[in-house]
């Protein structure tokens, strides 16, 4: 009878041990699908027409436990900018708002024809959305400090993104930026990347080498054609990921709230 009962306690402790090991692992697996523990989103230039989609990024701050940083290219906050920060939790070390234009020297460098042949003519948005790329990651480093937390990994996001999934943002590796397919223009997609924070730093500085590109090594002065080279500067791999998504149309439709003031 004793040994009969050693028998059975040694097999609960062997199932135990197994579900054990088996739980560790699929612990491991299921962080290693589901991505970051904590995730910096970057948006920049504008959140005009955020509220078209704002389910969508509700459930993508939820998913990946995400902080957004913001940077704007307006005079001064508005309403519109307030119920925004409120409804994602931003504090104001999570916003930049500042106007940006083009320097001078800028507007004399060749510029790329689209697929239709027609000039492109977006200097101050193409250098404004570059410019607030750099301005809302550097908000990163001293929000880390402060709150004495890591950003495993940081998602560069437009607020107007439409889609009827979230984006699946799995366990980044070094010097490696996931852009997803479509949206490339001649170039690369502009609209959407992630990487490890170092990765998305050096993604982050493109602003700081237009004029190298433009007068020393020719590209034009394009969105996803700088990209694309900056990235081939910077000898970052890339990795092409499948997120179907657009931009919503409604994005332009006129907001007197937010087109109204500075």
């Amino acid at each position: 009878m004793k040994k009969q009962t050693l028998y059975i306690l040694l097999f609960i402790f062997i199932l135990l041990a197994i579900y054990l090991v088996f739980l560790n692992k699929a612990t491991t697996e299921s962080f290693t699908q589901e991505g970051p523990r904590n995730l910096a989103i970057i948006i920049s230039g504008r959140i005009k027409g955020y509220e078209y989609v704002e389910e969508q990024l509700k459930e993508l701050q939820k998913k990946y436990n995400a902080t957004f940083f913001i940077s704007l290219n307006k005079k001064e906050k508005n309403n519109y900018i307030d119920v925004f920060c409120n409804k994602f939790n931003i504090r104001k070390e999570q916003i930049v708002i500042k106007e940006s234009f083009a320097p001078e020297w800028m507007r004399h460098f060749n510029v790329k024809y689209d697929i239709q042949n027609r000039l492109w003519d977006g200097i101050d948005t193409t250098y404004s959305m570059f410019y607030n790329i750099k301005s809302a990651f550097n908000l990163i480093k001293p929000y880390q400090e402060k709150y004495n937390t890591i950003f495993d990994c940081v998602l560069f996001y437009r607020a107007d993104i439409n889609s009827n999934k979230l984006i699946s943002i799995g366990v980044s590796q070094p010097n490696t930026i996931y852009i997803p397919n479509g949206y490339d223009y001649g170039g690369i997609n502009g609209l959407c990347a992630y990487g490890d924070y170092y990765s998305m730093k050096k993604y982050s500085n493109l602003v700081d080498n237009i004029k190298i590109m433009c007068e020393k090594q020719g590209v034009n002065y394009h969105p996803a054609t700088l990209l694309k080279n900056h990235l081939k500067n910077e000898k970052l791999n890339i990795v092409r990921c499948e997120f179907p998504f657009t931009i919503h149309p409604k994005r332009h439709e006129y907001n007197q709230e937010y087109d109204d003031t500075p």
